[in-house]
């Protein structure tokens, strides 16, 4: 299986354009960028957005200190939680808040050998690689 988007970000907030990470047995095998060459390949599904590993829950009685600026909000969604951080931080872009929150999770990752735990952000501004009021997240595998 082949999952394929506009970029991937790892956890060290590493983009690669035209990024597409195939899957076996639920372990990435292999991790293909294409830029802008992006085409199709046999067993991809494509997907507008970008692919990053799965962000942790957030204990909202436990912050990591990296959020405690942020504690205000009171949601155990990693993804509110990134989307405050940048309302408030203008200069703050996807990649960077990828792996702020990864960074809570040692197991979250993209790499070659990890097991496969996919989410994508959508509705992004690819221009600023910003998320937008009406972005969304959703898990892949």
């Amino acid at each position: 299986m082949r999952i394929g988007a506009h970029y991937i970000v790892n956890e060290l907030g590493e983009c690669i354009k035209g990024g597409v990470v195939e899957i076996t047995n639920g372990i990435i095998i292999d991790i293909i960028e294409m830029g802008n060459n992006i085409h199709e390949l046999s067993q991809m599904e494509f997907h507008s957005g970008i692919i990053c590993p799965a962000l942790p829950p957030i204990d909202c009685n436990n912050l990591p200190s990296a959020l405690i600026p942020y504690s205000d909000l009171i949601s155990n969604n990693s993804f509110e939680y990134m989307k405050h951080i940048q309302q408030n931080n203008p200069e703050e872009t996807i990649d960077s808040l990828v792996r702020l929150f990864c960074s809570i999770d040692s197991s979250a990752s993209i790499s070659v050998g990890s097991k496969a735990k996919l989410m994508l952000i959508s509705k992004v501004n690819f221009e600023q690689f910003r998320l937008k009021a009406d972005s969304s997240i959703r898990s892949l595998i």
